[in-house]
């Protein structure tokens, strides 16, 4: 096979085609799609790569949260979908306040969202909620 040239600006460029004809590596056919220890519920999808949920009061994962670098499998909610309080992948526009939040009083200009990544595992005693200003969906 005779390499292609290319020259960009002052820069000379060697593509060989050689690289064009390497096979993309195949799935094996006996890996399970999703693994058969992971089941996705209503409005929700497998990926590969998941980690910040959309929930309904924020779209891009909890305040303070800290979005990993690495990624992992898990259920995603599907296009459209925000994750709601009771964990379940809802429209945006069937988003309802946590049940605590009757028990919280928020400032002028806050609202009282659904926040359980401030609490530590396995304490009953923490409110999962906090006061927060409203998200726009539009912006």
């Amino acid at each position: 096979m005779v390499p292609s040239v290319l020259i960009l600006g002052s820069a000379l460029l060697l593509v060989s085609s050689l690289a064009l004809s390497i096979p993309a590596k195949k799935e094996s056919s006996d890996v399970a799609w999703p693994p058969s220890n992971i089941t996705c519920g209503q409005n929700e999808q497998f990926t590969n790569c998941g980690f910040c949920q959309q929930r309904c009061e924020y779209p891009y994962g909890s305040p303070g949260q800290a979005c990993p670098l690495v990624c992992g499998q898990m259920c995603i909610c599907k296009e459209g979908y925000v994750r709601g309080w009771d964990n379940k992948c809802i429209k945006k526009s069937q988003c309802k306040p946590h049940p605590q939040c009757v028990y919280v009083y928020c400032p002028k200009g806050t609202r009282c969202v659904w926040a359980p990544d401030q609490c530590p595992d396995n304490d009953p005693t923490c409110l999962q909620v906090t006061c927060m200003k409203p998200f726009d969906w539009h912006n």
